[in-house]
């Protein structure tokens, strides 16, 4: 689920060639940031947005502070979302 607007908004899952870039992706971007204070979340991890909205982009880049029960992104730089 996403929060939109104030109202849950029931997310699909995703199709096997959308997955596929996702992962792609997250392996590219894990490869360029190891080691460095920045770090890829797949759409596990919410993001906030404006006006209280929660999303999960399909990847987030995260440059907050690292803490090990959060749910959402605490510093989040830059989304990726596939376009199917």
């Amino acid at each position: 689920y996403e929060l939109v607007d104030g109202r849950p908004v029931l997310m699909a899952g995703a199709r096997q060639v959308h997955d596929q870039i996702v992962v792609n992706l997250l392996r590219h971007l894990g490869n360029r940031l190891a080691g460095k204070r920045c770090r890829p979340h797949t759409a596990d991890i919410a993001a906030r947005m404006v006006r209280g909205n929660v999303r999960r982009p399909d990847v987030t880049i995260d440059c907050g502070p690292r803490e090990r029960d959060a749910l959402e992104s605490l510093g989040p730089t830059i989304f990726f979302e596939v376009l199917s």
